[in-house]
């Protein structure tokens, strides 16, 4: 057990070797057999210390991603809005137009109503004075004798 701890604490040392390529010398000398406990314990508390912080970090990034996945969110949000306010405002607009239209055609379908009476009356109008004009010469012959219109 001894061997395996001294090979351990020999493997330990020389992977801590400064830039010289010496071996830092470790505690074990000034505290005896109980500077691995210590050693290990500090660096059991070590890791333990680079693992919360790596895991702060994660979540500090989770936290990020989430606060910048939320402002996407709203931004969408209010991009939908706004194109909804658009749809709303074309809504309104094809709503006008359509009641335009409607009146627009009305007054079309007037207009050509009004347009046939029109015809129809200088139809009529043409008609009458036709009319007229037979019966004015047709006096014109009864009274004035020796006039032919023909």
């Amino acid at each position: 057990l001894d061997e395996s701890r001294r090979s351990s604490e020999q493997e330990r040392a020389e992977s801590k070797a400064d830039g010289n390529g010496e071996a830092s010398e470790g505690r074990e000398d000034d505290l005896g057999g109980h500077s691995m406990g210590l050693e290990d314990l500090l660096k059991d508390s070590g890791a333990k210390l680079n693992w919360n912080l790596l895991q702060g970090g994660q979540r500090r990034d989770e936290a990020g991603e989430v606060r910048s996945l939320k402002e996407r969110l709203r931004g969408a949000e209010q991009e939908r809005d706004e194109a909804l306010e658009v749809i709303e405002r074309m809504e309104g607009d094809l709503g006008e137009l359509r009641r335009r239209d409607a009146v627009s055609l009305t007054l079309i379908g007037e207009g050509e109503e009004k347009a046939e009476r029109l015809q129809e009356e200088v139809q009529f109008l043409k008609t009458d004075l036709a009319d007229l004009k037979e019966l004015y010469r047709q006096h014109i012959v009864e009274h004035i004798p020796g006039q032919d219109f023909t």
